[in-house]
């Protein structure tokens, strides 16, 4: 948890608080110049400017950014806080906690990373690949080669809507899709997979 006193320019800081900033607080000065020289330098100008529209507008403040520690250590946060206003209806006090969410962000970075890494594989192997949500009946997700070797873009196939199927596969094997494949789809648990071969009708 912390405090900041806007006219005295002098915060207040929990132990977690020094914890996170890796600071001793002996030897920490707690001004708005201290914690920006904390902040990141590529989050600096988004930190500010989220910083004074909520002191503008008189309300919450909430910012996810990175900070580095006196050791080099890079560290993702979100400070949140509610704004006291005085007398004469102006702010003077921010009053709010802190959280390090590092270890959550460097595993959404990991697995974009894993994701952007596998969609190069597929679309570098030339292959048919498409994600489709038969539940929400939509397009997630389809490899370059959709678009290379039959013509449609993601967008052709995401107007198509639950009738994506039906348009692109053939019509001999649409039937067998629906009376044999689909009700098996519907039903497959986590880790399960359904086998389907069918023609493909390329766009015209």
């Amino acid at each position: 948890d912390w405090s900041y006193d806007i006219q005295k320019n002098h915060a207040t800081w929990s132990n977690e608080m020094y914890k996170i900033f890796e600071v001793d607080p002996k030897n920490y000065t707690l001004t708005y110049e201290s914690y920006m020289d904390s902040v990141h330098p590529d989050d600096k100008e988004e930190f500010e400017k989220i910083y004074k529209e909520s002191l503008a507008n008189k309300k919450p403040l909430e910012i996810h950014h990175r900070i580095v520690t006196p050791g080099g250590v890079v560290k993702y946060v979100i400070g949140k806080s509610e704004i006291s206003l005085d007398k004469d209806g102006n702010p003077f006090r921010l009053i709010g906690t802190m959280q390090d969410i590092t270890t959550q962000k460097t595993l959404e970075n990991k697995a974009v990373e894993n994701s952007k890494f596998i969609e190069t594989l597929v679309n570098m192997s030339r292959a048919i690949f498409y994600i489709m949500d038969i539940v929400e009946k939509k397009m997630i997700y389809c490899s370059d080669a959709v678009q290379k070797i039959l013509g449609y873009s993601f967008e052709d196939l995401r107007s198509m809507g639950e009738n994506m199927v039906k348009t692109i596969m053939h019509p001999e094997d649409y039937k067998n899709y629906i009376e044999n494949i689909y009700p098996k789809s519907a039903q497959l648990k986590d880790s399960d997979r359904v086998v389907c071969q069918y023609r493909i009708q390329c766009k015209t």
